[in-house]
């Protein structure tokens, strides 16, 4: 992890606070003291962030670096025991993803196919543009973490 990326974990880790002192004491208790004190030595001091209370959890302006702290933070403290089978599956599910994209990704023959195919397309049109923009797909499984997060929390939409 490099210095920035650091910071914006030290600001999300002030967002996640926030976040734990909203939340009922009884979901409090479910988490360690060791993690608070460990969340609250290492936040940035100087980064400011207060909840909105006008918005629902989902209409905050959270970093995404937060986002992923709440969900890891719900699947190993909050998460009923029933939906530890869920998380699990889960997670292995997006490593198998990961491992699966590497392998497409470094594919020795493959890397050398691309190179050569791109050197021929290049030849063949004057001009090429990379800057066309990306259809992007809504996730499944992100949804699925939303609805379970907003039932967890009573946040309707």
């Amino acid at each position: 992890m490099n210095e920035i990326e650091k910071k914006e974990y030290r600001k999300a880790y002030v967002e996640l606070n926030e976040i734990i002192k909203m939340m009922s004491l009884e979901e409090k208790q479910k988490i360690p003291k060791s993690f608070i004190q460990n969340l609250n030595h290492e936040m940035d001091k100087d980064y400011k962030f207060v909840i909105d209370n006008k918005k629902n959890i989902f209409e905050q302006n959270f970093k995404v670096e937060t986002k992923a702290l709440l969900v890891e933070l719900y699947e190993r403290y909050l998460a009923p025991s029933e939906e530890k089978d869920l998380w699990e599956r889960y997670d292995r599910m997006c490593l198998n993803e990961i491992e699966e994209n590497k392998r497409k990704m470094y594919d020795p023959n493959k890397i050398f196919e691309d190179k050569n195919q791109k050197s021929s397309n290049i030849k063949d049109t004057d001009k090429v543009n990379d800057n066309l923009p990306v259809e992007i797909k809504e996730n499944n499984i992100f949804l699925k973490i939303l609805r379970i997060l907003r039932k967890k929390f009573n946040i309707k939409k």
